[in-house]
């Protein structure tokens, strides 16, 4: 059976697409198709359900540097003092311990 010019072709989805969807980064049109063969393909959907989750995971994750990491950077940044030697010709740093 021939398939008729008018007849919607079938759109295949990457997991990137789903990705895209769950962060609201894709257009209108984009989003209708992939809602729409979300609809139709239940092992796509499965797909979209799993990123769902592993984002939600993500966004539970928080991480923030230890106070002796973040000691050591301001203590380097207040002990670096730059200057220029001659204008516009030399640039020198020094490290103050």
């Amino acid at each position: 059976m021939v398939k008729s010019i008018l007849e919607p072709m079938n759109k295949t989805f990457t997991p990137d697409d789903l990705i895209l969807l769950a962060y609201n980064e894709t257009g209108n049109k984009k989003t209708g198709d992939i809602i729409e063969a979300l609809n139709k393909d239940e092992e796509l959907l499965d797909e979209y359900h799993s990123i769902l989750n592993i984002q939600n995971i993500l966004d539970d994750l928080h991480q923030e540097p230890a106070e002796s990491t973040i000691s050591t950077i301001l203590n380097y940044s207040k002990a670096l003092n730059v200057f220029t030697l001659k204008p516009a010709v030399n640039t020198g740093i020094f490290i103050v311990n």
